[in-house]
């Protein structure tokens, strides 16, 4: 989660998402794009530099999936939001230039490491 500075739906973005997953070998998923169905604004109102990122390596994936077989973590997609941090009575409105992003992670169990 954080602070990655870079636009949604940009080159750099994209090459960020093929840095991350070895040019499309493991996978990444956009957790506020999956809820939303865009990036919301986290600089400002409608500037979206701010991300909670699912990473699945390739190795921890099953047959056709996303890694959800043997993930360990379940991440809440419906809790992500996005955290404005406003404030009243100050000489500022918010926290901080950028709002902040967060959802709620479900524990599993513990891992058998055989199937890892």
């Amino acid at each position: 989660m954080g602070d990655l500075n870079t636009q949604a739906q940009s080159e750099e973005y994209d090459t960020m998402k093929k840095i991350l997953t070895d040019n499309g070998k493991d996978h990444l998923e956009d957790i506020l794009q999956r809820k939303y169905g865009r990036n919301p604004g986290t600089f400002g109102s409608y500037t979206a530099i701010d991300y909670i990122i699912r990473f699945t390596p390739k190795h921890a994936m099953g047959k056709g999936d996303k890694g959800t077989e043997k993930d360990h973590l379940k991440v809440l997609v419906d809790t992500a939001t996005v955290e404005k941090f406003a404030v009243k009575g100050l000489p500022f409105s918010h926290l901080s230039d950028h709002y902040g992003v967060t959802v709620s992670l479900e524990y599993l169990g513990k891992s058998d490491s055989k199937s890892l």
